[in-house]
């Protein structure tokens, strides 16, 4: 995985997971006899389990498990107090992107003090400014890309999901394990490699790409696209499956790579919107950014130096023939992710929704598109290379209504 040079994170793989390991992670790293904070989510997870286990018995160390989706800000506060009583030398995050967000921001807390909240909205009254302990983290999911990245995406008090953005989040290193993502359920892997899919396409078409974005962002998708519809049937085809799945770990590669590359840039428009619909909706990350991958593909797809790019990727998946022009091969990719999508049964229609409904009439439809007014205030709406404004928004909204 060449395309981690370019990450500020050292990055390591391994097929198994389990103590030796872990304390290897630390040692390397330079810690020494400190306490190893662990972060993970509430849910048993044997393999996880075990390895924390045995490492307890020649190691000082404490779990917190205070992980929600969306991770709310209050949680993470609880835990940051929690932290500094303990006044660990090493945290290590295991988990999926709410778990990796979570120690990211406890982390961060630690050496920077205050309330999450003061840290989050275009109104922050707080920047970090110094680097917390020593960060590990272990994705257990396909897809986020947050083992990687300088951002964090969390919930206020008040309800909204704010993206948090400083380097001081990035981890000093991340470990991508096969054995990890072996057993993963197919709507998990759905969802989390159709977010990392977006990564990879928001960093393309975004008003921050460079050259090294977009090189690092057009492998990415590739990759991707080559490993998330084999990684999604070899898990909905089983029940339990106890060695490691070559898809599953090649989506892992994938969405690692994907957020090398949008940790240069940012995200779009999709990730824009998606934080609305999943804040209204309660619809999960990934299904929320797929949701509306169509409708902004097909719009900025249309600018000529977005299109060669795409183009690019078309041509190396085999999605286009070499002697289709830029537009029609970045056509037949929006096309073909799309196909993935409805395949992968994720929703892309309001009604498609659980608990929706099929009807909509006009002040159904005019106070759904009222809720989604406050993603033109969001910077990642601005990223996107072609203008959003209310009315645009409201053009996608109404493609998506009954």
């Amino acid at each position: 995985m060449i395309e981690t040079f370019a990450s500020p994170t050292r990055v390591g793989e391994i097929s198994r997971f389990d103590a030796e390991t872990l304390s290897g992670a630390a040692a390397y790293l330079g810690a020494g006899q400190g306490t190893i904070l662990f972060v993970v989510d509430p849910r048993p997870f044997p393999v996880r389990d075990a390895a924390i286990a045995e490492l307890a018995k020649t190691k000082n160390i404490a779990v917190l498990d205070r992980v929600v989706p969306d991770p709310k800000s209050a949680d993470i506060d609880a835990m940051a107090e929690a932290a500094r009583e303990l006044k660990p030398e090493i945290v290590i995050g295991i988990g999926g992107g709410s778990t990796l967000d979570s120690a990211k921001a406890a982390a961060m807390l630690l050496a920077n003090g205050g309330s999450l909240d003061d840290y989050l909205g275009p109104n922050a009254s707080r920047v970090a400014e110094k680097k917390g302990p020593l960060l590990v983290l272990i994705p257990t999911t396909a897809g986020t890309g947050s083992e990687v990245t300088r951002f964090g995406v969390y919930t206020a008090r008040t309800g909204r999901k704010y993206t948090l953005a400083s380097p001081l989040l990035r981890a000093d290193a991340a470990l991508l394990c096969e054995e990890l993502v072996a057993s993963l359920p197919a709507p998990l892997v759905a969802m989390a490699g159709y977010d990392a899919l977006t990564h990879a396409l928001e960093t393309l078409w975004n008003k921050n790409a460079t050259p090294l974005s977009d090189l690092l962002a057009e492998k990415a998708l590739a990759a991707v696209y080559e490993n998330l519809r084999a990684a999604w049937e070899e898990s909905n085809g089983r029940t339990v499956k106890k060695n490691s799945s070559s898809a599953c770990f090649g989506l892992l590669r994938a969405a690692n790579a994907a957020g090398v590359a949008f940790d240069k840039t940012g995200t779009a428009a999709i990730h824009a919107l998606s934080f609305i619909l999943s804040e209204e909706w309660h619809l999960p990350h990934g299904a929320a950014c797929a949701f509306f991958t169509g409708a902004i593909y097909s719009r900025n797809s249309k600018e000529a130096a977005v299109a060669a790019k795409l183009a690019r990727v078309a041509r190396r998946t085999g999605t286009a023939a070499e002697t289709d022009s830029d537009s029609t091969a970045a056509a037949k990719l929006g096309d073909a992710f799309e196909t993935l999508r409805a395949d992968l049964k994720l929703a892309a229609r309001f009604a498609e929704l659980e608990g929706f409904g099929q009807t909509t009439d006009a002040r159904k439809t005019a106070e759904i598109v009222a809720r989604f007014g406050t993603s033109l205030d969001d910077p990642k709406m601005k990223n996107n290379i072609v203008p959003m404004d209310a009315e645009s928004v409201r053009a996608v909204l109404e493609e998506k209504l009954p």
